[in-house]
């Protein structure tokens, strides 16, 4: 679970330049506020949102390079609190737009968000766009009539798109939707399991290994055993997290970040082979944000703002994913990959669409999700929404909405069996109520939005007992289509219902 706190006294950073064809956005990282009870919310490693608690501004000093008009989109949460109030967008030397905040909608169940409240993200486009003439000005988004200390807003950004430029960029976004990869297998398997298997991960007695031990003690057959009398359609295994190891022998990984960073021992192929035995896709997760760095190889993230520049962050990644997505090929059906409203802040030229290529190396049927945690997605180029909710959450009527942060975007929940995200000792405890899970992927699964559920693995693989009997019963009681096996082991409907076994 992410736990963020506010950042006072945010200093007035350098003037954005605007993409004079294409969409730029200006972040709370790029602006600093004036007046009113506003702070940024936020941690060591991003700067996440406004909180807007009060009549206030926050403002950006932008650089034109030709006078054109912009279309606006806002990035906000809105919450009940803050219906019926005036927000005015205003660019120097031009007119005010003004709109009325609306709750907006998401995932999230009120109630079980964290601190300041609302986390329901959308994009709100403004009726009217903004003139801005070539040059250097402000531009300022103002919260009006608010009585201190109500909670208006979330402010994530603005997103600025040139009049001229906006088919161009409709036709990108068009185009990247018609390349996302079929999900069919994944809202057929229904539900699967995440593991974050780290250089945390603690034994049965509460004691931290080298990872090489760590790896070395990993059962194989007994995991994989479990996984099939979970009725796992797939697994989803991290490789790295808050610290950069991975259970595999990857030369791109040690180059960047030490050999001792990886092991002799391929536990990922070892993994893929044994659950594809069992009709289970396997996924790979990335801490994007920190592997592509090595200067946070200690997990010292007070230094990730200490970023590398654009172009070693991308070969950073085509390296390791490139060798990764050679090496498993089709054994991987999938990645989630972390951290990326953070990147999304510090390289906002990022190419999205050369990274989805470098994605599906190996494979180009591999399904890649991009996480924006509970923020509005920052690219149509990724074929599923991450969705981290922790919690069970709120259920759309469908697998492709037209609300939330991830508003067109193939849906896809992760939610959490335990208290935590790792087994960092041995006292974690299973929370997630039985029937709770039951009832909610029975819901998801009449929308067709697949579910992942993170169980905490043991140094050695094994589970919380607890944590396994919950997804036994769920197997017992969840029906879906009979599965069988394709040459390489996925899965395809061929056309009854059955329970896994």
């Amino acid at each position: 679970m992410k736990w963020h706190k506010k950042i006072m006294g945010v200093e007035h950073p350098a003037d954005v330049a605007l993409n004079p064809y294409g969409k730029s956005v200006l972040l709370p990282l790029h602006g600093s506020i004036k007046g009113g009870q506003s702070y940024i919310w936020g941690d060591q490693i991003s700067q996440i949102a406004v909180i807007m608690k009060a009549t206030g501004q926050f403002v950006w000093q932008v650089n034109v390079a030709t006078t054109e008009q912009y279309f606006v989109d806002i990035l906000q949460a809105v919450p009940a609190s803050g219906n019926g109030f005036t927000v005015a967008v205003t660019a120097e030397n031009q007119s005010t737009i003004e709109y009325t905040l609306e709750q907006t909608r998401g995932y999230l169940i009120p109630g079980r968000e964290a601190e300041d409240g609302n986390q329901r993200f959308e994009r709100k486009r403004l009726a009217e766009p903004v003139w801005l003439s070539a040059g250097s000005h402000w531009l300022v988004l103002e919260t009006k009539d608010v009585p201190d200390g109500t909670f208006a807003m979330a402010l994530r950004g603005i997103e600025l798109t040139p009049i001229e430029a906006e088919s161009t960029v409709m036709s990108q976004q068009d185009q990247a939707a018609a390349d996302r990869a079929d999900l069919t297998w994944m809202r057929n398997a229904v539900y699967g399991g995440m593991f974050h298997y780290t250089s945390q991960s603690v034994d049965r007695e509460g004691c931290n290994l080298s990872f090489a031990d760590m790896v070395a003690s990993f059962n194989v057959e007994r995991f994989a055993d479990q996984a099939q009398d979970m009725g796992l359609g797939y697994v989803l295994f991290t490789m790295g997290h808050a610290y950069p190891f991975i259970p595999a022998p990857l030369e791109s990984w040690a180059a960047i970040h030490g050999s001792d960073h990886t092991t002799e021992r391929d536990l990922v192929m070892e993994l893929a082979d044994a659950l594809s035995e069992r009709n289970i896709r396997f996924l790979a997760y990335f801490p994007t944000h920190i592997i592509s760095s090595a200067i946070v190889h200690s997990g010292d993230t007070s230094r990730w703002n200490d970023a590398i520049d654009i172009t070693k962050l991308s070969t950073n990644l085509d390296e390791i994913l490139s060798e990764f997505g050679t090496h498993y090929g089709t054994k991987v059906s999938g990645y989630w990959l972390d951290g990326w409203y953070q990147l999304a802040e510090r390289y906002p030229d990022f190419n999205y669409v050369e990274f989805r290529s470098i994605a599906r190396v190996g494979n180009l049927d591999r399904a890649t999700a991009l996480n924006s945690w509970v923020l509005p997605t920052i690219t149509e180029s990724q074929d599923y929404y991450a969705g981290e909710v922790f919690s069970i959450s709120d259920v759309p009527d469908s697998s492709i909405v037209d609300y939330g942060p991830a508003k067109d975007l193939p849906m896809h929940f992760l939610i959490a069996m335990e208290d935590d995200w790792v087994m960092t000792n041995n006292q974690k405890k299973t929370v997630l109520d039985r029937q709770a899970l039951v009832d909610y992927v029975r819901k998801c699964q009449t929308a067709e939005i697949p579910v992942t559920v993170n169980l905490l693995p043991f140094a050695d693989g094994s589970l919380l007992q607890n944590s396994v009997d919950n997804m036994v019963n769920l197997n017992a009681v969840i029906e879906r289509p009979r599965l069988v096996p394709d040459i390489g082991g996925a899965v395809d409907r061929i056309g009854e219902t059955d329970k896994r076994d």
